[in-house]
C-alpha cells in the first residue's frame, strides 16, 4: 500500500504542467501570499500540491437490531491534493487519500435459534447460540479519490486566507475486518441444544457441538466501492517569501451509499461452525462511513 501511494503521488506531481495566462503585472497565490493593501504581491503559482494528515471521530455507522449498542472510535486520514487556480479565489482539486474507520459493537443476552438435526440419531432439536457481554471491533481502511472546489478569501492586512469547500469522493475498500474483544471483558458465545423429546437443554458437550468460545476474527463482506460527500473549512498562511503555505482546518465526510451487500447471514451458523461478523449478519441492514476531525497540510506552490 505504501508503494502504491508513493507511485500515485509521483504521477500527480509529474502530471502538473505550467500554463495559464496571467494578467500583466498581476501576481497571484494559491494559498495566502499577501493581503490587499499591505504592499505585498501574490505569488505567480497557479498549481499546488497539498500533503496533509488529519485525525478525529471516524465511525463505521450502522444501527443494530435488538438490544445492541455501537460506539465510534478515533481514526486517521492522510491525503495528497493537486490544486489548480481557475480564478484568483476559486480553486479546483483532485487527490488521493487513505482513511481509517472503526466502531465497537456490544451485545448482551443476544439469542439466535436455529432448527438442527442430531447427526447420530437424526433427532430434531433447537440449536441455540447465546451471546453474553459480546464485544466486536469493526475496522475499515479505504482508499479515497476526492474531487472538489474551494473558495479562498484573503483576510485584509494579513498573510492569512479563509478557505471553505467540498465535493465528492470515491471510497475503495482496502481492508474490512472484524475482531471480537471478549477475553478481557468476560464475553462469551454459549452453544446449547434444546431437545423437545426430553425437554432438556444440553450445555458443555463439545462432542455434540455444545461449547463456549470468546474470540473470532475475519473479513467483512462489503461492496467494492462507494461514494461520499466531503467538506473542509479552515485557514491558510504563506511561509515567508516562499511559494509554500500551511493549512489548518476541520473536515467532514459521510458516505452516500450503503456499503453492505445485504447477505443477511446468521451471526453464528452451527452447520459449519462459522461466525460471520456483525456487519455481515442479519443484525445490520445498512452501513455508512462518517468522519469529522482536524487536519493540517503543507502546501507546495509551483
Amino acid at each position: 500500500m505504501k508503494k502504491l501511494l508513493v507511485i500515485l503521488l509521483g504521477l500527480l506531481t509529474v502530471a502538473t504542467t505550467e500554463g495559464w495566462a496571467q494578467r500583466a503585472g498581476q501576481r497571484m497565490s494559491i494559498f495566502g501570499g499577501g493581503a490587499r493593501g499591505t504592499g505585498r504581491q501574490y505569488s505567480k503559482h497557479f498549481h499546488n500540491l497539498d500533503v496533509g494528515a488529519g485525525m478525529g471521530y471516524h465511525s463505521v455507522q450502522f444501527k443494530l437490531d435488538g438490544d445492541g449498542s455501537k460506539k465510534g472510535r478515533v481514526g486517521f486520514n492522510v491525503i495528497a491534493n493537486y490544486r489548480i487556480a481557475m480564478f484568483e479565489r476559486v480553486h479546483f482539486t483532485a487527490g488521493l487519500g487513505l482513511t481509517s474507520y472503526s466502531a465497537m459493537s456490544e451485545y448482551d443476552n443476544l439469542l439466535e435459534e436455529v432448527p438442527n438435526v442430531d447427526p447420530e440419531n437424526g433427532e430434531t432439536y433447537t440449536f441455540k447460540a447465546s451471546f453474553h457481554d459480546w464485544n466486536e471491533l469493526q475496522r475499515s481502511m479505504d482508499l479515497e479519490v476526492p474531487v472538489g472546489a474551494y473558495y479562498m478569501y484573503p483576510i485584509r492586512h494579513s498573510m492569512w486566507r479563509f478557505v471553505a469547500g467540498g465535493g465528492i469522493k470515491m471510497d475503495i475498500p482496502v481492508s474490512k475486518k472484524y475482531k471480537t474483544k471478549n477475553s478481557k471483558s468476560d464475553g462469551k458465545l454459549v452453544r446449547s441444544g434444546e431437545f423437545e423429546s426430553t425437554n432438556v437443554e444440553y450445555y458443555n458437550l463439545p462432542q455434540h457441538g455444545f461449547f463456549n468460545s470468546t474470540e473470532y476474527e475475519g473479513k467483512a463482506t462489503m461492496k467494492a466501492a462507494g461514494l461520499s460527500l466531503f467538506g473542509d473549512i479552515g485557514m491558510m498562511t504563506s511561509l515567508g517569501k516562499t511559494s509554500n503555505s500551511l493549512y489548518f482546518g476541520v473536515y467532514f465526510s459521510h458516505s452516500l451509499l450503503n456499503s453492505l451487500k445485504g447477505e443477511g447471514l446468521n451471526l453464528y451458523d452451527p452447520k459449519d461452525d462459522s461466525y460471520c461478523g456483525i456487519v455481515s449478519s442479519n443484525l445490520v441492514d445498512k452501513t455508512h462511513l462518517m468522519a469529522v476531525g482536524a487536519r493540517v497540510a503543507y502546501c507546495f506552490g509551483f
